[in-house]
């Protein structure tokens, strides 16, 4: 019985050194940051656009270009937009 209990050790002994022995797989290489066209004009939304940011965020995409961003927009536009993709990111 005492036989069979060290065989079974040196089993299990011989499997933890082939798995540890085993190289690990290296990781695939990660893809750039992917972005997404979005069509929102700030001044026409009752949040600045915000909503649409956080939905697209919450999607994984990191980077937003907006062509309509500015259009209609007057200054203080302008200015919130950074602070506004900076809360939502």
């Amino acid at each position: 019985m005492l036989s069979l209990i060290r065989l079974g050790v040196a089993a299990a002994l011989l499997c933890l050194a082939a798995v540890s022995a085993v190289p690990a797989v290296a990781q695939p290489p990660r893809l750039p940051a992917q972005a997404v066209y979005d069509i929102c004009t700030p001044a026409h939304s009752s949040d600045g656009c915000a909503s649409r940011l956080r939905r697209i965020g919450d999607a994984g995409f990191r980077v937003v270009q907006n062509m309509s961003a500015l259009r209609d927009a007057d200054l203080p536009d302008v200015l919130a937009l950074p602070t506004r993709r900076r809360r939502t990111a």
